[in-house]
């Protein structure tokens, strides 16, 4: 059990890193709330790339976080919102299932 935790923390942990990075490199952009707005550019195959990845290893922050912020604004249904926490939560245990198998074979990490 504590392993799935571990996982699924890693993955967590992952996702808000890279949101950090990506905010740290983008040109500051704010929505009409204020916040920070999460830009993805298709432009060229390195743009590609990167908004491939983000979106891949990044996307449970995503979730849970505009998912939180629809069900405190009355947006969304507190099951959807649950749903939400779900997914994110799966997702997270997905993509710290690949980061943790990566550092393993990195030799990073050992059993």
């Amino acid at each position: 059990m504590l392993a799935v935790v571990y996982v699924i923390a890693t993955g967590f942990v992952a996702a808000g890193l890279l949101n950090a990075l990506h905010q740290a490199v983008q040109l500051p952009q704010k929505n009409e709330s204020g916040s920070a707005a999460l830009l993805l550019s298709f432009e060229t195959p390195l743009d590609k790339t990167w908004s491939l990845f983000l979106c891949t290893f990044a996307g449970p922050y995503y979730l849970v976080r505009y998912g939180l912020r629809f069900w405190l604004q009355s947006i969304l249904p507190g099951r959807a919102f649950a749903l939400c926490l779900l997914l994110g939560v799966v997702w997270s245990f997905f993509s710290g299932v690949v980061l943790v198998e990566a550092a393993l074979v990195l030799g990073k990490i050992s059993l």
